[in-house]
C-alpha cells in the first residue's frame, strides 16, 4: 500500500512541477506580447487537446477568440516551440502527448 501512494505522490508532484513550467513559460511570453492574456493562452491550448481534428488558425479565430489571423499563428508558433502543439502541414496544428498529459486532456474520462 506504501509504494501506491508514494507513486502517486510522484506522479502528483511531477503534474505540478509541469504546471509551473507551463505557468512561467506564459508568463515569459505574456511579457513580450503584451494583449494576450494567460486565460487566452489557457483556451487555446484546452481548444488544441480537445480537437478531435488538426486545426487551422482559422478554426481557432472562428472557435476561441476573434483576434487577428498574425497574433494566432505567433500563438501556435510559440506552443510548437514549447513543444505543447506540432505542425503536421502548413496550415494545421495538433496538440502533442506532452500537452495532453499537461492539461489532463485524455480520449474519455479516467475513473
Amino acid at each position: 500500500m506504501k509504494k501506491i501512494i508514494t507513486k502517486t505522490s510522484e506522479k502528483a508532484q511531477t503534474k505540478s512541477e509541469l504546471s509551473a513550467k507551463l505557468a512561467s513559460e506564459v508568463d515569459e511570453f505574456m511579457a513580450k506580447a503584451g494583449k494576450v492574456t494567460f486565460e487566452d493562452q489557457m483556451s487555446l491550448l484546452l481548444f488544441a487537446c480537445y480537437a478531435s481534428a488538426p486545426f487551422t488558425v482559422g478554426d481557432v479565430q472562428e472557435a476561441v477568440f476573434d483576434f487577428h489571423k498574425s497574433t494566432i499563428h505567433r500563438l501556435l508558433q510559440n506552443f510548437v516551440g514549447w513543444n505543447y502543439l506540432e505542425r503536421i502541414s502548413d496550415s494545421h496544428y495538433r496538440s502533442t502527448q506532452y500537452a495532453k498529459d499537461i492539461m489532463n486532456c485524455h480520449n474519455g474520462i479516467n475513473p
